[in-house]
Parts: structure tokens; C-alpha cells; sequence
């Protein structure tokens, strides 16, 4: 594998610009089939743990224990901003002040998921619970009930 690539963080930066058009389209899917803004940013939630209990999230496990390669974190940036683009779209669409802030702070509920996730919880209960917050924290009103 190092013959194509210089060493090791050349390596995983071109995994994740590989692995990105997957998980924008798979969270870009679930957010247009969603009817409403506040839909939207359930299926946002939703599909990256869909996306965790596949596996597909072991990528960024193993991007975050590079050290002290410029490469590695440049990629992993740029696919982080593709992932917020439709949840900040859904965001502006609610008339959010400053949907860029609000979705990295949405993006920590997903982060938070992951890791209870990890921890072996119930994919179901740990999605339902994500969704319920990300939505109430926007909207005020909890679509559960």
C-alpha cells in the first residue's frame, strides 16, 4: 500500500476523501426524503448513528488517533464541513441566527451518540434519545410526544 502513497497519513487522507461521498450522500439522502426543516434535522442525526452501526464511522476512529499529520486533519476538516452543509441548510430554512455554530453544536449530540454507542447501548434508544434532543433543542417541541 505505501508504494502509492508516501507514508501512512497520505494513506488515510485519501480513505476518507474516498469514504466521504458515501456518507454525505447516505446523510444528503435521508435529509431530502424528509419533508419538513425540523425532519430534516432528525434524519441528520439519524443517518450518521445508521451510519455508526454499520462500521463506517471506524474510519474517523482511526483518523483521530493519527498524530502530527497536517495531511490527515486537512482531510478530515474538509469532510467534516460536507457533512454540516445540509444540516446547516435545514438550520438557515428554520430561520436559525447562526446555523454554522448551531450545527457544530448539533454535531456534538451526534458525537455524544456515537460514543454511548460504542459503549455497546441500544442503537434504537441511543437514535431515538439523539433525535429527540437535536429536534427539542431547535424547535422547543419534542416530536416524541
Amino acid at each position: 500500500m505505501y508504494k502509492y502513497f508516501p507514508g501512512r497519513p497520505e494513506l488515510l487522507a485519501a480513505v476518507v476523501e474516498d469514504a466521504m461521498p458515501r456518507w454525505t450522500d447516505a446523510i444528503r439522502a435521508g435529509m431530502s426524503a424528509a419533508g419538513t426543516p425540523e425532519e430534516k434535522i432528525a434524519a441528520y442525526v439519524s443517518s450518521q448513528l445508521d451510519l455508526v452501526r454499520s462500521g463506517e464511522h471506524r474510519i474517523a476512529q482511526t483518523l483521530a488517533r493519527v498524530r502530527d499529520a497536517a495531511v490527515v486533519r486537512e482531510s478530515a476538516a474538509q469532510a467534516h464541513r460536507e457533512l454540516l452543509t445540509p444540516l446547516i441548510g435545514a438550520l438557515t430554512e428554520l430561520g436559525e441566527e447562526d446555523p454554522r455554530r448551531t450545527a457544530l453544536l448539533l454535531q456534538g449530540i451526534v458525537n455524544a451518540a456515537t460514543t454511548v454507542l460504542e459503549a455497546g447501548d441500544d442503537h434504537v434508544a441511543v437514535t431515538d434519545r439523539a433525535v429527540r434532543m437535536a429536534v427539542t433543542a431547535i424547535t422547543g417541541a419534542d416530536p416524541g410526544r
